[in-house]
């Protein structure tokens, strides 16, 4: 195997697909990166067993066909560290040259068939989602995942599609975000999977500039993700997702509307003014008018006004904080709605008519 190519490029690449590799490899030839070069360019592939990719190094040129499976990390920290505008990799047996300008590296990689063969794209039940939505739900949901692994189910996120709507759903069982869209290519049948939030994160990591959409495809146990230059598989999480639709309340009768960036500002504030055993912070809707309260025995007291839009009566509830603000951030807008109904019922954010953040109160008696 002979390519050559532009250093900086194949560093970029290289990155993505690193970042498959496992940091703790049940087999060492995990810890590696298989380069393939043939008629239809050079493919970089890597796994750590539930989640793959393959991807297509744009702009190389392939002079002598062939397979390495060289080590990720080290030629990763070679590419980066270099001021070379190109780099010419050969292979002989499984020693890996590598050569950049005024440097030259021989690299012991390994035999290419010891390396695990990946699955092909499945394009049996394929979808397709735009890019944009996609990477929206993504950051909307994932955020909201359990991390307890006796919840194993609730470690992903749910990617629902029927027909032309999609949407993804998380939650940990204490609060549940869910965000939806329209998709250009249906499936042919209704898709309900549970995907890992890191394999959700590598199909995000594996998205170009120029790509436009994602093509999507699931089998019983996997789903596989399909760019222009990059197809990722990842594993599914067995088990099955809570009904969400059950979870959403939509008898709510309170309602207010607040500047995302304020009240992001004041419960940071106010966080501050809570303890490990008091996570809490009180907020108390008046006529237009929002005050948030926090205390705790080692830092002291905080009361925080934020004006909104409300004109019920006046009504109180408690959240913690750290809730909230990581709804807040995750969405870009300038405006968001609250619902309630009581104090000890959930509370809702609104925005728009695609995503809504359910989220359960701190009861104090």
């Amino acid at each position: 195997m002979r390519i050559q190519c532009t250093r900086g490029g194949l560093s970029d690449f290289w990155s993505i697909v690193q970042g498959v590799v496992p940091a703790k490899p049940t087999r060492p030839i995990l810890a590696n990166i298989k380069v393939v070069a043939d008629k239809n360019g050079l493919e970089l592939q890597a796994t750590d067993l539930d989640i793959g990719i393959r991807l297509r190094v744009k702009d190389a040129e392939v002079v002598e066909e062939g397979s390495a499976v060289v080590p990720a990390a080290l030629l990763g920290s070679l590419l980066r560290d270099s001021w070379s505008e190109k780099v010419e990799i050969y292979t002989e047996e499984n020693l890996v040259h590598v050569i950049m300008q005024n440097s030259k590296f021989k690299i012991h990689g390994d035999d290419p068939e010891h390396f695990p063969e990946l699955p092909n794209f499945n394009e049996e039940n394929l979808f397709s989602i735009p890019k944009a939505s996609f990477l929206q739900m993504a950051r909307l949901t994932a955020f909201a995942t359990a991390q307890e692994d006796t919840r194993y189910a609730l470690n992903g996120v749910l990617l629902s599609v029927k027909g032309k709507n999609a949407c993804m759903v998380a939650t940990d069982g204490r609060r549940l975000s869910y965000a939806k869209c329209k998709i250009a290519i249906a499936a042919k049948k209704d898709v309900n999977a549970i995907i890992h939030t890191k394999g959700l994160a590598e199909i995000e990591r594996a998205l170009r500039e120029d790509d436009d959409a994602v093509n999507i495809a699931v089998d019983d146990n996997r789903l596989f993700s399909k760019s222009k230059t990059a197809t990722v598989f990842t594993k599914l999480i067995e088990g099955t997702f809570p009904n969400y639709d059950e979870v959403i309340p939509t008898d709510n009768n309170k309602q207010a509307t607040i500047k995302r960036e304020e009240l992001l500002a004041g419960l940071r504030q106010s966080a501050k003014m809570t303890s490990e055993e008091s996570r809490a912070v009180r907020m108390l809707f008046e006529k237009d008018k929002l005050t948030l309260s926090s205390s705790s025995p080692e830092s002291g007291d905080a009361t925080i006004e934020v004006p909104v839009q409300y004109g019920g009566d006046a009504f109180e509830i408690r959240f913690n904080p750290s809730f909230l603000t990581d709804v807040l951030r995750a969405i870009a807008v300038e405006e968001i709605n609250m619902e309630f109904k009581e104090k000890s019922s959930p509370g809702l954010v609104r925005v728009g008519k695609d995503f809504v953040y359910v989220v359960m109160p701190i009861n104090i008696e």
